[in-house]
């Protein structure tokens, strides 16, 4: 759907929206004053203008994402906000890189009077799990079947530092049967699991077809060994029968074996020469301002708020089309994520009318990358403009206009004291209306998590998933801009008694040991 005013022009007249529900009564206290800043009004008017058709789902990389960026940074200008980015300005720029693995990657097996080289594509298949990353004569580990042990499948046979060799007849190739396996192997140390198997020679082909993903990476950013995930291969047991015929084993027997134990090839390795090609390289970049703080002391440490302004483009990419409106190629991306960065904008521009300000200092990052793996929150905790061991905390806004009625949703909400003050808040403000409400999104799934996993107290603002979700449903009139601004009004507040707090937000311990990195 197109609407009538483009949305460039329509983005720089959004900032002097009227508020006229307060015109009645305005009550004198700043903090009061303040609260009347983020209004229905301006929070549709700026949600209209990000998650306009013109600006194409602001895809990471893409024009239109730039201009959203640009945008971002004129509305943090505005506030009066102090650029924190690069050389003095609002961008903190970074590049990416667009690869995929290719058909030059390899696997070498070897050891006594064996030695062969399988490429992928032909021998061997990429099937699932982290990205296959370079091995240099990593030990063998030879299982058969599927063990009934779940605790200890591989029996009293360690494969920390090794490479699964898992023969299995085409009867036990399935998730329900091999995903507890791919788990179990991660936990245990292993570095890749090569699943071995007759294939007939048309799902073989789709195996092939699918072996080669794209993928997205900051440059000089951490590496694919950083990826904790367990790659998955899948091998044709004709290609497999002479290795395991040189290591003593009989592949018949193998694949007719109820179950074997697990035991160590001697002498045999396994090395793998990954092959990415690059695709494209492209610079994105986060907007970050600041408001200081007030204190001498505390200004030193720093509350952020995020949020993120990429989305998934148009139809034919990550966008998917819907049904209900088949003519519409954008994925508008009102409530994911358009609705969260006017929030972390509404937030900046009402803190910057306290002439007292907070005790801490404020950062307001508009992140970018989101969708392609967090990117921006993730170069942001790299180079933090207050260092993360003086982030006292970080509140993150994602998808926070499709709650349902009078509630604000969270995920975690618990896992720190920021919880139990979100539920003191709403029962002091009982104009605000809302009632928190847990939901059952993934916690890894948004930008507080780089935070997070740094040690650094989260609380993650989010309307709980819709079946609008990356369509091009998921427009600004189906946003209710009316409760966003409620939810928005306290995350100010939250965000306010946190900076003001002489002690800093905790985690709760069972929560810390799961979500934080050591």
């Amino acid at each position: 759907m197109i609407r009538p005013m483009n949305a460039l022009a329509l983005l720089g007249l959004v900032a002097v929206a009227a508020h006229p529900v307060f015109a009645q009564s305005r009550p004198s206290s700043p903090v009061s004053q303040a609260l009347l800043t983020i209004s229905e009004a301006d929070f549709r008017a700026k949600l209209d203008a990000l998650a306009h058709d013109s600006t194409r789902g602001r895809e990471t990389p893409s024009p239109e994402l730039e201009r959203a960026t640009d945008w971002v940074a004129g509305r943090f200008r505005d506030a009066g906000l102090t650029p924190a980015g690069d050389a003095g300005g609002f961008f903190q720029t970074f590049l990416l890189r667009h690869t995929q693995l290719d058909t030059l990657t390899t696997v070498t097996l070897a050891g006594p009077g064996y030695s062969a080289t399988w490429a992928l594509g032909r021998e061997i298949v990429y099937a699932v799990g982290g990205l296959p990353v370079e091995l240099r004569g990593a030990p063998v580990v030879l299982l058969a079947g599927i063990p009934t042990d779940t605790e200890q499948p591989f029996g009293a046979t360690s494969v920390r530092g090794a490479v699964l060799l898992h023969v299995i007849s085409p009867e036990q190739l399935s998730g329900g049967a091999l995903n507890p396996l791919h788990r179990a192997a991660q936990a245990g140390g292993a570095l890749a699991h090569i699943v071995v198997t007759e294939v007939p020679a048309e799902p073989w082909a789709a195996f092939v077809s699918e072996s080669f993903p794209e993928w997205w990476e900051m440059v000089d950013g951490p590496d694919r060994s950083a990826n904790q995930r367990l790659a998955v291969y899948g091998a044709q047991l004709a290609a497999a029968a002479d290795l395991l015929r040189a290591a003593g084993a009989d592949p018949a027997q193998l694949v007719a074996a109820d179950r074997q134990d697990a035991r160590l090839l001697s002498e045999f390795t396994v090395s793998v020469d990954p092959h990415y090609a690059t695709l494209e390289e492209s610079t994105v970049a986060n907007v970050v301002g600041v408001l200081e703080g007030s204190d001498p002391t505390l200004r030193d440490e720093a509350v952020i708020f995020t949020g993120h302004m990429d989305h998934v483009g148009l139809v034919g990419g990550r966008c998917r089309p819907s049904v209900d409106a088949p003519a519409d190629s954008t994925c508008n991306g009102a409530d994911d994520n358009a609705s969260g960065t006017v929030g972390v904008i509404e937030l900046a521009e009402a803190y910057a009318t306290l002439e007292s300000r907070p005790a801490r200092t404020l950062v307001f990052a508009a992140v970018t990358a989101e969708e392609r793996g967090l990117f921006g929150s993730r170069f942001y905790v790299d180079h933090p403009v207050i260092p993360l061991e003086r982030t006292v905390a970080v509140i993150n806004l994602d998808m926070i206009a499709r709650n349902p009625q009078d509630t604000v949703g969270f995920v975690g909400k618990d896992y720190t004291s920021l919880g139990a003050l979100v539920d003191r808040l709403v029962g002091e403000h009982p104009e605000l209306r809302l009632v928190p409400t847990e939901h059952s999104g993934r916690y890894g799934a948004s930008d507080h998590l780089p935070f997070a996993q740094r040690g650094v107290p989260a609380l993650f603002f989010f309307s709980g998933e819709h079946e609008d979700l990356h369509t091009p449903l998921d427009n600004p009139e189906r946003a209710d801009a009316e409760q966003a601004s409620r939810i928005v009004r306290l995350a100010f507040l939250t965000g306010l008694e946190v900076a003001n707090a002489p002690g800093r937000p905790t985690w709760d311990p069972e929560a810390r040991a799961e979500v934080v990195e050591r």
